[in-house]
């Protein structure tokens, strides 16, 4: 195995390692870990042969292998003092640990204790997306692991698994790497948007449908028999404050029942859907008289978002009022991408 590419970090890394009830030999802790979880870094010297804007884009992608896993996330810097500096360098060069050109060691990193820097042998053929030379993205990335506090592990499929395995088009990181990085820094936290009655003031939940207008901004929502307006507040990115007058009662609004399920546009005209059937509301629909005509009126061609349940989907396509949709329609609402992302 002497002469296959590898990292020059010693295996081992004087760390505590952790096993499982088999007793097999997973990840290896260094037993130093960075205080911050918001980390800079810097490349000071850059390779020949590849140019400077692919070198910053797959050092960014090899430190965002580990964002995706952990409460981590990574900053370049161009100036100024870094956690980590990053360079590309020939022989010796002032660590104690020279580079032995093409082959061999690619690369090697200090752990935090030692200040998390990371040195590549710059007499490398570094490439980026392709089989020929030696891939940054995967040697930067493992790097990075050491530079993180992770040492070698033994698991052959890791990516901390001491040696080069040649280009890998889907770089993923091993469970072994995601336990290891998450036993340094925590689980990466579930980030979710959630619209909470705070944002739309004197809504009630449960709500039946909602109605995005892009032509006002101005957003209604129907539950039972009432519907409310909001418009987007002049003080807050998220929170929308409700018109003048509303809510109002679902009768005003000409043609339109109580208990709707969804709603969505079709061929210039909106369409109201309830378990029982479909129904359609031609266009323009009068929405109350104390505004002006331009609020009161609503043009449809400007009807940007709906909302689609999957259980009326479903019903839509098993009803027996189907043959009352139009056939085009019902083959947008099949084929919908729009339907997944719909919450159950």
């Amino acid at each position: 195995m002497m002469n296959v590419p590898r990292c020059g970090v010693k295996d081992g890394g004087g760390g505590s390692s952790k096993n499982d009830h088999s007793r097999r030999k997973r990840y290896t802790l260094q037993g130093s870990r960075w205080r911050t979880r918001d980390l800079t870094y810097k490349i000071n010297k850059y390779p020949s042969g590849l140019a400077k804007t692919k070198v910053d884009e797959a050092i960014a992608k090899a430190f965002q292998v580990w964002g995706d896993v952990s409460t981590l996330t990574f900053k370049q810097k161009t100036s100024g003092k870094v956690n980590i500096d990053i360079s590309f360098e020939r022989g010796k060069h002032g660590d104690g640990d020279a580079f032995d050109g093409p082959g061999g060691v690619l690369a090697h990193a200090f752990f935090p204790q030692y200040g998390g820097d990371a040195h590549f042998d710059a007499q490398e053929k570094w490439t980026v997306k392709t089989n020929r030379g030696t891939n940054l993205l995967q040697a930067a990335a493992h790097e990075f692991g050491h530079s993180l506090g992770l040492s070698h592990t033994s698991v052959k499929r890791a990516l901390m698994a001491p040696f080069y395995r040649g280009y890998e088009p889907n770089l993923q990181l091993h469970s072994d790497d995601i336990k290891g990085i998450q036993a340094l820094y925590g689980k990466k936290p579930t980030t979710t948007t959630t619209t909470t009655t705070r944002d739309f003031p004197r809504l009630p939940k449960n709500i039946d449908t909602v109605f995005i207008w892009s032509g006002n901004n101005k957003l209604y929502f129907v539950k039972d028999k009432k519907y409310w307006r909001y418009i987007k507040s002049r003080w807050s990115a998220t929170r929308y404050s409700l018109s003048k007058g509303y809510p109002k009662a679902v009768k005003r609004w000409e043609g339109l029942q109580e208990g709707l399920d969804a709603a969505t546009k079709y061929n210039g005209k909106t369409y109201f859907f309830k378990s029982s059937g479909l129904q359609g509301t031609q266009e323009p629909v009068s929405l109350g008289d104390d505004h002006n005509d331009n609020d009161d009126y609503v043009d449809y061609d400007q009807f940007d978002a709906v909302q689609t349940p999957h259980k009326f989907l479903k019903l839509l396509k098993s009803s027996s009022n189907s043959s009352k949709v139009p056939q085009k329609f019902l083959k947008l609402l099949k084929s919908s991408s729009n339907s997944s992302k719909v919450p159950h």
